[in-house]
């Protein structure tokens, strides 16, 4: 399972660790490293958690489109490669002096010349004694060819001396050599490391310059569009107010025009009552007066058999007209219910 870490804790470290100028910061959800977009695996306590390989990943791909490199990178380059490290490598690892003759070509020049000479001495003596004992050899003769043998190779021994000397300062002399072409490589790299140091320490320059330019933009556009938003909200808040506003003054004049139609209606229904009433009122009188001319009559009247007739005619009349009457109130008494 990938290591989880804190994205902006992690990234600053890296970032002091390496002198690289990368921070880790938010956009719209996401961790956003070397311009890459992280999607964070969890929220704790207000810090974004990212797998350890993805902020790696971004930090890579970020020095590598800019040819970014660390400090450790940068020295190692220059000073941990290439001459300069085989140089350094071959004084540290210089064997320390020791002379042996026989590896000495210059010896071995000596001993073939001194070994000639030693023979040819060696055949003159010989041939010396011969001559004077006659060609006869003895004891004297061996003895002096030995002694001039040995001459030279006693010779041989005391050259060995300053052949180790000489063999010496050659030794000190290409350690100096190899000194002097070590600092002769130093420098190189040194001035070679000052240009690029100086050329990485520009392009992260540019880069903070660009990130910051970046931040600063987004920055402006995220407070040009929180402003936006603000005053669309405002807008639409008082769109929408306004339209309430309107409603409910509709509202109002509608229950207004109700109550007005209302007053109205009920207006029109006690003035219709009114009239209902005296039309009553006047029915009532007229059958009260036609009542009372009926008794009048019926009272002036001597023919007995003609008054009752009347008279039942005249009731039989009043009781369909108080029929209808009461039929017509009642039917004026539903319109009004309704």
């Amino acid at each position: 399972m990938a290591k989880q870490v804190a994205a902006t804790d992690y990234v600053a470290a890296k970032a002091a660790a390496e002198g690289l100028p990368i921070t880790a910061e938010w956009r719209n959800g996401h961790v956003s490293v070397g311009g890459e977009l992280i999607t964070p695996t969890k929220i704790v306590d207000g810090k974004a958690y990212v797998n350890e390989t993805d902020i790696d990943n971004a930090i890579n791909r970020l020095k590598e489109r800019t040819g970014v490199k660390n400090n450790r990178e940068l020295f190692d380059v220059y000073f941990n490669t290439g001459d300069y490290k085989k140089q350094l490598n071959k004084l540290a690892n210089r064997k320390e002096f020791s002379y042996a003759p026989e590896d000495d070509t210059v010896y071995q020049a000596y001993r073939q010349q001194y070994n000639r000479e030693g023979a040819r001495q060696t055949e003159d003596t010989m041939g010396i004694y011969s001559a004077l004992t006659g060609g006869m050899g003895n004891s004297s003769a061996v003895t002096a060819a030995a002694q001039a043998g040995q001459y030279w190779n006693a010779k041989l021994m005391d050259v060995i001396p300053e052949l180790a000397e000489n063999a010496y300062e050659r030794y000190v002399q290409e350690f100096e050599m190899d000194r002097e072409a070590l600092a002769d490589i130093l420098d190189v790299n040194t001035a070679l490391y000052d240009r690029a140091y100086k050329s990485n320490r520009d392009t992260i320059s540019d880069i903070e310059s660009a990130w910051n330019a970046a931040t600063e933009r987004d920055r402006y556009n995220r407070e040009q569009n929180e402003k936006a938003e603000q005053m669309q909200y405002e807008r639409n808040t008082k769109a929408e107010q306004t339209q309430y506003d309107r409603g409910q003054d509709a509202l109002d004049r509608a229950e207004r025009e109700a109550q007005q139609q209302y007053k109205q209606q009920k207006d029109d229904i006690d003035r219709q009552d009114k009239l209902n009433q005296i039309d009553y009122d006047r029915s009532q009188d007229t059958l009260d007066r036609a009542e009372k001319a009926a008794q009048r009559e019926h009272d002036w009247s001597m023919d007995e058999r003609k008054y009752n007739l009347d008279y039942l005619n005249y009731k039989d009349d009043r009781d369909k007209w108080q029929s209808n009457l009461s039929f017509n109130r009642q039917k004026e008494n539903n319109k009004k219910k309704k």
